[in-house]
């Protein structure tokens, strides 16, 4: 085969290649999550192994983020790293009669500073923060940690 018809088939390989990684582009997945929340599996070290679903928030309060591709529950890990901020959110739950009930969304909250080690001793459900797109990733930087303990009256 001569010279300038190898290179001719090699040039139209390449254009193939080109073509079909802008077409996998085009139609690609592009969901975006930056956030996680779940229930803790375990810690070890810096690292917190999570059960749960990718969100989105809606408002001030999360969602579990419906796609074809987040059907199920699934583990990740999120790393802590120096700069990770951590919020706990507290509310009282009411001493109510027996058969009466109360609405969480209701009740009055603080917001304060948490801690890994309150994490630890609590094991509270966790909404886990990134600084970029998760979606389908197994182990992230977390740069918030948010969780809610409620306060039981007495």
């Amino acid at each position: 085969m001569p010279l300038n018809k190898r290179f001719a088939v090699f040039v139209v390989i390449i254009a193939v290649f080109a073509a079909l990684t802008l077409i996998k582009g085009f139609f690609a997945d592009k969901t975006e999550s930056f956030v996680f929340g779940g229930q803790i599996t375990k810690i070890e070290s810096n690292v917190i192994y999570i059960e749960g679903y990718y969100m989105t928030k809606e408002g001030a309060e999360y969602a579990i983020l419906k796609t074809k591709s987040n059907p199920e529950k699934r583990i990740v890990m999120a790393e802590i790293i120096p700069d990770t901020v951590f919020e706990k959110t507290t509310f009282t739950v009411p001493d109510l009669p027996p058969g009466r009930s109360f609405k969480p969304a209701e009740l009055d909250r603080e917001t304060i500073a948490g801690s890994l080690e309150e994490i630890e001793r609590e094991k509270p459900g966790i909404f886990v923060t990134a600084g970029k797109n998760i979606f389908n990733k197994n182990k992230f930087k977390a740069v918030k940690v948010e969780y809610i303990i409620p306060v039981f009256s007495e």
